[in-house]
């Protein structure tokens, strides 16, 4: 009797056992969204939050914060957290019944100054939040908000953005009241690049890319000044001078008056198609990621490129290659990437696959088909890499990262015992 009591006890306490095991492997196997932030310098984890998303979207900061997009379902929500320590700071998610919609969907990482932060909802509609309480403040209708495309952006107490019925409006920021609009003569919604900033200010003027030209107005009026007649992918307004990426080449031109100042363009081998496809300009210089194809396989200096430059004249300072191609597909997927930097630290996220040569030295999971990115940096002094940080799960969702002073911070979506031990890490080494 004691001996079948006995048998029962056991039985009973593997029974519990093996489901404890089972529930704890489901747990720690079940994938999770999270937000890192990265010290800029080591690549070391500072903090991470964990984010109610199904996918990992790309995280933007700036006024000593930082805004994470979650969508596990309905309803969208956009996070706020305190860049220095990770604490959730507010809340926001759509009301689908007050915007009339059926669905709702941030398609880009929202944009902020001292008192808001305004984001796009699907491509049509803008929101704009208090950045201390998250309270919503107005919002308004039919602008133009490609997916991935940055189309708005704050200006002195102004929101710049793009109508739907062709013209550039400013309005008042605190109240979404119009100030100005004028008419855009070449920019069109479908000839928008869907992966770069449309648009961006700077104290004076007003930057719009278009289709053949870059059009400057005045932020105070609505008066167009000048335009540049080239095809832009990517701007950037900094003190004086207007960066422009043409995909070909980078053009530095007077802010204030559109008058060239130099063009830099990296002479490709024979044959060969440059594209260039992320800009940034910290200080003096000018940082750009550069990838080439052949038409045919195995022509000298195929592939992906960073290069250095002297932001006043445009010389070259330094080149280091990311990695070789041998085909247009193979270079791609960096089309997608935007780099970013301070005066230290230049920092792009890569995709690598199944043959990729970052994966000899990190199994990130791309041999059984998933898609991956590795965010890594370089000193901005000589190219020289200094840490890896990993990314699984990228799916169709640009694991672009954001800097903010010090710390980089970046989403990812992987298992939470790897999120665990990414938490503990530190940086990959070379």
């Amino acid at each position: 009797m004691h001996l079948k009591k006995g048998y029962w006890i056991i039985l009973a306490g593997v029974s519990v056992l093996v489901v404890v095991g089972l529930l704890t492997r489901s747990y720690i196997t079940h994938d999770e969204s999270r937000l890192f932030a990265l010290n800029a310098k080591t690549g070391h984890v500072q903090w991470s939050a964990p984010l109610k998303a199904t996918h990992a979207y790309p995280p933007t900061a700036g006024n000593g914060m930082v805004f994470a997009v979650s969508k596990l379902a309905d309803p969208t929500t956009l996070s706020a957290f305190d860049a220095a320590t990770g604490q959730l700071l507010w809340e926001y998610a759509i009301d689908l019944q007050q915007f009339k919609l059926v669905d709702a969907s941030i398609n880009n990482p929202p944009v902020s100054n001292k008192d808001q932060v305004a984001f796009g909802i699907n491509e049509s509609t803008l929101c704009v939040l208090d950045i201390r309480s998250g309270v919503l403040l107005w919002h308004i209708t039919e602008i133009v908000n490609p997916y991935k495309t940055q189309a708005f952006t704050f200006a002195d107490d102004r929101l710049i953005v793009i109508s739907q019925d062709g013209t550039l409006q400013a309005l008042d920021s605190q109240t979404g009241i119009p100030v100005w609009e004028s008419v855009l003569e070449s920019v069109e919604y479908l000839s928008m690049s869907l992966d770069q900033p449309a648009i961006t200010a700077n104290d004076r003027l007003v930057f719009v890319s278009g289709s053949h030209s870059v059009e400057a107005f005045d932020l105070q009026s609505g008066i167009l000044q000048f335009s540049v007649e080239t095809a832009s992918r990517q701007l950037q307004a900094v003190e004086n001078t207007l960066y422009i990426n043409t995909s070909t080449s980078i053009m530095a031109v007077d802010a204030a008056t559109g008058a060239l100042l130099w063009t830099f363009a990296v002479p490709p081998a024979s044959e060969s198609h440059p594209e260039f496809f992320g800009m940034q300009t910290v200080g003096h210089v000018t940082y750009i990621a550069n990838a080439f194809w052949p038409e045919g396989d195995g022509q000298e200096g195929e592939g992906a490129w960073l290069f250095a430059l002297n932001a006043s004249d445009g010389q070259e300072l330094w080149r280091r290659q990311l990695r070789d191609a041998t085909s247009r597909d193979a270079v791609l997927d960096f089309l997608h990437l935007l780099p970013v930097s301070n005066v230290e630290v230049f920092l792009i996220t890569l995709p690598v696959g199944e043959h990729d040569p970052f994966l000899l030295s990190v199994d990130n999971g791309a041999k059984q088909g998933v898609e991956n990115d590795m965010l890594m940096a370089f000193s901005t002094v000589d190219g020289t890499e200094l840490w890896r940080f990993p990314i699984q799960q990228r799916e169709h969702f640009v694991a672009s990262p954001t800097l903010q002073d010090d710390l980089v911070f970046v989403t990812d979506r992987a298992p939470r015992w790897r999120n665990w031990l990414t938490s503990r890490n530190s940086a990959w080494p070379d």
